[in-house]
């Protein structure tokens, strides 16, 4: 299987290349856009969808996400047609690949609220009043909807053996989230392996309550700090929107 091996290494370096186009696009400095970079190619859990070549979904899906908000990017600088037409097509190849792709509409939403802004000082209700009239987001929004009626309306259907649903268990969805936001918290900052949980549910509780002063405290540091810095706050953002199509299943590293 060198082949195969060859092309997931391949399309890792291409997603690696447009992500630091992308840093560089939304206004990050070359030392930032570098570190930021690093600790994204040097991240260990990528052995997983790189190496394990049944998994390249997920590397397809992520090369496609930062395709689209690059070409978003690219058209609200130029406001060519066409290359909305390539956002919406690099979406749509995002979600073909992996359904969490889906996520990318909230990252286009993000985008447009916080770093597509006029100049000046704009409240909370005009910055919302202003997204949701952003020709941008409903065309996304649109297209996900279209492709998520497509997607049940063929058979595969909303439920899952793996995954609690808010439909099916709210309360356990609910509990879900509140633990996985806090090992999340501290296996993206502290170290903290959650696969260690993983393999004794019964741990995660107790992790999650003593994860909880340190990720209090670093979410308290980190929101004084967004209100100075917009792209840091699509940052921060992009990570919980990132997890989100995860909080319903037993918490994992992968």
């Amino acid at each position: 299987a060198p082949g195969y091996h060859l092309t997931n290494i391949l399309l890792f370096g291409a997603l690696l290349a447009l992500t630091y186009l992308l840093y560089q696009r939304l206004g990050a400095s070359r030392a930032a856009s570098l570190w930021a970079l690093a600790f994204l190619a040097l991240e260990d859990i990528h052995v997983v969808p790189v190496g394990w070549i049944a998994n390249r979904n997920a590397v397809l899906a992520n090369l496609f996400v930062v395709a689209t908000l690059l070409a978003v990017d690219w058209y609200c600088r130029t406001r060519r047609r066409w290359i909305l037409a390539g956002a919406v097509a690099c979406f749509l190849l995002a979600c073909g690949a992996k359904e969490t792709a889906l996520v990318t509409v909230a990252l286009v939403g993000l985008y447009l609220w916080l770093l597509n802004r006029p100049p000046g000082k704009e409240t909370l209700g005009q910055s919302c009043r202003r997204l949701l009239g952003s020709g941008v987001l409903w065309v996304f929004v649109a297209t996900a909807a279209l492709y998520s009626a497509g997607y049940v309306l063929a058979g595969y259907g909303t439920n899952s053996v793996l995954y609690a649903t808010p439909w099916q268990a709210l309360g356990t969805f609910v509990g879900r989230v509140g633990t996985f936001v806090l090992l999340a918290g501290g296996s993206h900052f502290f170290g903290v392996s959650t696969d260690l949980v993983f393999m004794k549910p019964r741990l995660a509780n107790t992790v999650a309550w003593a994860l909880l002063p340190l990720v209090g405290g670093l979410v308290w540091v980190t929101w004084k700090r967004l209100g100075k810095e917009r792209l840091a706050g699509y940052a921060a953002g992009w990570v919980l929107i990132a997890l989100a199509p995860a909080v319903g299943v037993t918490t994992s590293d992968r």
